[in-house]
């Protein structure tokens, strides 16, 4: 008995002074602290969905446009984008689409291509039951949510969110596919200018921090990278004559 006493106090010992390692690969850093809280309990998920597979031929293109996207291809662009493209609003027709872009004047340096990267790359759900029409990202299909100006989505799991927005900041908890609240800046904020998110740069990538509010009522920030809002960029693709098309890509409602 008197063993087993001796050995319960040294296995609390070990766990007060013990510490959880967290290898938080989304801010590039090896960060110690204590066992991290999963915050959002109770609130709304999103998990991620991705049916290009019900479509090999879908699936190959797919392939095919994210390499064209990291060797800024505009020939195989231009080739899969649709001639009435929809845009925003009533804008629409390919040469809107490249003039909105700068694809007609700097193609190399043009958004676009980041941009239908990371929408893209998220997945996302065929429309007909032909598997010929397909839209991305998942983050777009929310049942459930009714706001789509404020809530935003956390795209990847154990993300941290922190007390200051950089990656050297105290980590709060972590999220998961959680739908979570984007904070609007304050009058103070407006009034001495801060009304931008702070960016950093991580493994070559740049984003925003943006302060969120979980369904507990706590707020931190999120590297930018992890989150999507429900009205940011989606894109759909359709078959059309045995060649996959590029038929709208719009943001906002």
């Amino acid at each position: 008995m008197q063993k087993f006493f001796t050995y319960l106090i040294a296995a609390i010992c070990l766990i007060q002074v013990s510490h959880f390692y967290v290898t938080d690969h989304r801010v590039n850093a090896q960060t110690e602290v204590n066992i991290p809280t999963y915050l959002n309990e109770g609130g709304i998920k999103v998990y991620p969905v991705d049916e290009a597979s019900k479509n090999p031929d879908f699936l190959k293109f797919r392939q095919e446009l994210e390499q064209a996207i990291t060797n800024k291809d505009l020939g195989f662009l231009i080739k899969h984008t649709d001639e009435n493209i929809q845009l925003f609003g009533t804008y629409q027709g390919i040469d809107t689409f490249m003039n909105f872009w700068e694809l007609d004047k700097q193609p190399q340096q043009s958004r676009l291509w980041k941009t239908l990267e990371d929408t893209i790359k998220l997945g996302g759900k065929f429309q007909d039951n032909n598997f010929n029409f397909f839209i991305a990202p998942y983050t777009f299909f929310t049942p459930g949510i009714s706001d789509f100006y404020s809530k935003i989505i956390v795209t990847d799991t154990d993300v941290a969110m922190r007390n200051i927005p950089s990656s050297e900041g105290e980590i709060l908890g972590l999220l998961s596919y959680d739908v979570v609240s984007l904070i609007s800046p304050t009058q103070s904020d407006i009034e001495t200018r801060q009304t931008n998110p702070p960016l950093e740069t991580i493994d070559g990538e740049t984003y925003p921090w943006l302060k969120v509010q979980t369904a507990e009522g706590i707020q931190g920030y999120v590297y930018g990278k992890y989150l999507r809002q429900l009205l940011d960029y989606r894109v759909g693709f359709k078959k059309k004559n045995d060649t996959w098309k590029m038929v709208f890509f719009v943001a906002g409602d």
